[in-house]
């Protein structure tokens, strides 16, 4: 028997474990409560990933819309059967929900019901970012499931104290059946108790790879994120402190490869070269068995991070890094938000490049003052340093969502904004003729001209249920001039 069992819910496009089991285990055993950590995500992850091709769209697009395909039913019902039987074979006093995006909100419903009905005495309580409609707290999904009696209490924001003060019996502790919240101060995250991750059966996972938080919230104001919305304060751990962990985990469990969790690892600089000396001390001293990680990382000024620091940077053995480029086009970055110009771009490719480190460039294609211009820049640009390819891999997200509690989302007005969603992808502008049509075809041609010039291009994967919505989506308000042929969208669509 178990006090909890805390749980993944799918869909997360995640081959690793996601944080939250093993930190909010080690929460709950800080205050003195059993606690058994269940990755019901990888399970489905890995269920989808073996399915036949034709399934595994269908499959997903179930978890995102809950669109009915007759001949998986059964499949899909056996997957909660298996996950449920596992949860109650533990007679848990509470089963923990974890919901990293809005997406599981669907599977977390499903398995509620089940969890009802093999373990009627258990408190169920759902945590995570996925767990509102929206980053501004939207509450219909929670109201409803507490209409239909399938939760008990939620937790929202970081969980980490709050779900300590539940366990101890604060009920009405910040967070808890509220959209308010406490974010965390960096003092509160260095008390958080490294995390917990003996449960798991690392051979569910292709490369088992060890979570690490090291940040909260972001140093950027990025004018489309509404993650700035949710953690408006940057809160990180000391160097040292998160090299401590890397330690003890790598030690425990036996791998070397760390997935850092946050936003931006290098957002407090002075900590983050501290851990990178470590890292890079490490595997001089240990060349057969080195620490390797990747992590999201935002390119700074050549004054700001120079040479010795790539050099240095490079020995702390990145696998990959995640940089949200956002658009090769500076008028537009600057427009965005993220203040680097062409120089300090190339200046860090140039670097990465010397050092055979790839960067994963994470590219969005539409921002509302984007025109033919910028494309055709973007293009050229591409044209004339396809030498970056050695290197460097594009992932073009697809085109601009307009997130509701973003900045862009808060100044509709000044860019001319009409939005027709969710799906957040579908809006137009009224003053630059921006419209899904536009956008997707910018999409194609980008995508198309980096694979000619032999680019490693990660497309993105629209959901079909998502794609029929975004180009067939009946509009509340006439027709404008600009607005798109709905028959014409979905087939440039089915081309990507």
């Amino acid at each position: 028997m178990q006090d909890i069992v805390l749980v993944t819910i799918p869909y997360t496009d995640s081959d690793f474990p996601l944080a939250a089991l093993g930190l909010l285990k080690a929460v709950a055993q800080s205050v003195g409560w059993s606690c058994k950590a269940y990755d019901f995500n990888i399970e489905v992850y890995n269920e989808i990933e073996s399915s036949p091709k034709r399934d595994q769209d269908r499959l997903v697009d179930w978890f995102f819309s809950e669109r009915y395909h007759p001949d998986l039913a059964d499949q899909i019902a056996n997957m909660f059967e298996r996950a449920s039987n596992e949860i109650a074979k533990h007679d848990p006093k509470i089963v923990g929900f974890s919901l990293f995006t809005s997406d599981c909100q669907i599977a977390a419903k499903y398995l509620a019901i089940k969890i009802r009905e093999k373990c009627p005495r258990a408190k169920i309580i759902f945590g995570g970012s996925g767990i509102f409609d929206d980053i501004e707290g939207d509450q219909s999904y929670i109201n409803n499931m507490k209409i239909m009696g399938l939760i008990d209490h939620y937790i929202r924001g970081d969980a980490e104290v709050a779900f300590a003060e539940f366990l101890r019996g604060k009920i009405d502790a910040k967070g808890v059946d509220s959209s308010e919240w406490k974010q965390l101060t960096d003092d509160e995250v260095k008390a958080v108790p490294y995390a917990d991750y003996s449960d798991l059966d690392w051979t569910q996972y292709q490369r088992p790879a060890i979570p690490m938080v090291g940040s909260k919230g972001c140093v950027r104001k990025c004018t489309f994120c509404n993650y700035i919305a949710f953690w408006s304060k940057f809160t990180s751990r000391p160097g040292h402190d998160i090299f401590q962990e890397m330690l003890y985990q790598k030690e425990k469990h036996g791998h070397g490869l760390f997935i850092f969790t946050d936003t931006l690892i290098n957002g407090n600089l002075k900590e983050f070269k501290v851990l990178m000396r470590l890292m890079a001390e490490y595997n001089d001293q240990h060349p057969d068995d080195k620490m390797t990680w990747n992590s999201h990382f935002i390119f700074r000024p050549k004054h700001q991070f120079n040479v010795e620091d790539w050099s240095i940077l490079a020995k702390s053995n990145p696998e990959e890094l995640f940089v949200g480029i956002e658009s090769l086009s500076e008028r537009i970055r600057y427009d965005m938000g993220k203040k680097f110009d062409q120089a300090d771009m190339e200046f860090n490719l140039d670097q990465a490049m010397h050092h055979g480190i790839k960067i994963n460039g994470m590219l969005i294609v539409g921002y509302p003052t984007e025109d033919r211009s910028d494309i055709d820049y973007a293009k050229d640009w591409l044209s004339h340093n396809h030498v970056y390819k050695k290197v460097m891999r594009l992932q073009w997200g697809g085109t601009m969502s307009i997130l509701p509690g973003s900045i862009l989302d808060n100044q509709r007005e000044k860019y001319g904004v009409e939005i027709y969603g969710p799906p957040w992808q579908h809006w137009i502008s009224n003053k630059t003729g921006s419209t899904p049509r536009l956008r997707i075809d910018w999409l194609k041609e980008l995508s198309q001209h980096s694979e000619n010039l032999g680019f490693k291009v990660t497309k993105n994967i629209v959901n079909e249920s998502i794609k029929n919505t975004l180009l067939s989506y009946e509009h509340l308000q006439p027709l404008t001039p600009w607005q798109n042929d709905r028959a014409s969208d979905l087939e440039r669509f089915n081309d990507l």
